[in-house]
């Protein structure tokens, strides 16, 4: 392995001579200059990491030169292809579950203001609600919590007139869609 200055001025003068004809080829593959441009660098940083200079005949060197181009150029359209998939598919996704990426997010921020509200009250309130959101009567929980149901209901009104307050800005005013 040749010492670090010596091989930092062989790889200098190694990327003088072929960047040129290698940028040229990956031009030729890609049709795209910046493109060609980042792959043939690749191709040298990755020598040049190595530190593990081609020798030989010039043809074989660019040959070699030209097969690891070509090579990264491959490997860059696969990833690329691969993305454009994944891409694809999650748009085919949305509108196979007919789901607008924005609704997800104003979804979970109701979501996120519906568990803030009922936060904002006692445990014994959240509990009482909770049991009627499933359906419960109120003389059931009344007899079980040994509580009115006229509490219960103040209790109801309390958080539904609450989230009604806070979450208008996402539904603005319902009264016209009923």
């Amino acid at each position: 392995m040749p010492k670090k200055e010596n091989f930092e001025i062989q790889f200098e003068a190694f990327y003088k001579k072929y960047f040129l004809s290698v940028a040229k080829y990956t031009f030729s593959l890609c049709k795209d200059l910046y493109l060609a441009e980042d792959i043939t660098h690749d191709v040298f940083l990755r020598i040049y990491k190595n530190k593990n200079i081609p020798s030989g005949k010039e043809e074989h060197v660019k040959s070699y030169m030209f097969k690891a181009a070509k090579n990264m150029f491959i490997d860059y359209h696969r990833a690329q292809e691969a993305e454009r998939k994944k891409e694809e598919c999650l748009i085919l996704e949305w509108k196979f579950k007919e789901i607008d990426p924005c609704s997800i997010i104003i979804e979970g921020e109701v979501i996120a203001t519906i568990s803030d509200v009922l936060k904002s009250f006692s445990p014994n309130s959240r509990e009482i609600f909770y049991q009627r959101f499933l359906g419960k009567h109120r003389r059931e929980i009344a007899r079980e919590k040994n509580i009115s149901s006229y509490y219960i209901k103040k209790i109801e009104d309390a958080i539904i007139h609450k989230l009604r307050t806070i979450l208008k800005k996402y539904f603005g005013d319902l009264k016209d869609d009923l």
